[in-house]
């Protein structure tokens, strides 16, 4: 039996390199099938990531938009509020963007006119009295939202709470009539005291009122300030007066 050596030779190069041929094709489209699976996880992470931020915007944007209908809805019921203890207001406008409600009195109560900070939410108050220019000086030195509507004629006061205006223009037309002074005032710490009392007890709050009524009824000598004293909220400059709560309390 003769075997051809060259022939056997060949075949067996032929198989060898055949098998190495598929292997290395084996091998290049598993690499492929890896490339093409690592693209789309790439894909889908970046997709899953867009996604999340997308929810991450949506939810902070209905966040602001909640708070933004609660900030409403608490404006609106503070408004409501002001109206029924107030009744019907005189007027309505807008002031250095600011929304303002205005009421003019003609039965003082004993205030003449009231503007409510719809934005800020604060009120100052207006009183028909007219106080001497140094007192209002002395005055200011302790409580900047004091001031004096010239044009008007009115002792004007910005405060955060009704309260706290009718306990110290009660102790402003106390020195205005000389039942007391300013520096027995700040000894005696009456501003705090009378401050917690009327917010504490209606009776007091009462008895404050029939006070400042019984001030401004009795003859009094009315002065008129200089207009560089025109502190007050004028309806037209609301934003000039400061409008928050007395700095010692």
């Amino acid at each position: 039996m003769n075997f051809n050596l060259k022939n056997n030779y060949q075949t067996i190069f032929l198989v060898i390199l055949s098998v190495i041929i598929i292997f290395q094709f084996s091998q290049l489209l598993q690499r492929n099938e890896n490339e093409e699976y690592n693209s789309s996880e790439a894909e889908s992470y970046s997709e899953l990531e867009s996604i999340k931020e997308s929810s991450k915007k949506i939810l902070k944007l209905d966040k602001s938009k909640k708070m933004l209908k609660l900030d409403k809805s608490k404006m609106l019921n503070k408004s409501s509020n002001v109206n029924d203890k107030y009744g019907s207001p005189s007027d309505i406008f807008d002031d250095k963007g600011s929304r303002i409600i205005y009421w003019k009195f003609s039965k003082p109560n004993p205030w003449s006119c009231l503007y409510f900070n719809q934005t800020k939410n604060t009120y100052t108050f207006g009183l028909n009295h007219m106080i001497d220019k140094k007192l209002l000086e002395e005055w200011n030195k302790i409580i900047p939202n004091i001031g004096v509507n010239d044009k008007e004629k009115m002792l004007m006061i910005t405060s955060n709470d009704e309260e706290s205006a009718l306990a110290v223009i009660n102790l402003v037309l106390s020195t205005s009539h000389n039942e007391l002074s300013i520096k027995e005032i700040m000894e005696s710490n009456l501003i705090d005291v009378s401050v917690s009392k009327i917010k504490a007890h209606p009776l007091v709050k009462s008895k404050i009122l029939e006070q400042i009524i019984s001030k401004l009824s009795t003859n009094k000598e009315q002065i008129k300030p200089d207009s560089s004293l025109d502190l007050a909220t004028q309806k037209i400059d609301i934003g000039a007066y400061g409008g928050n709560e007395f700095s010692f309390i």
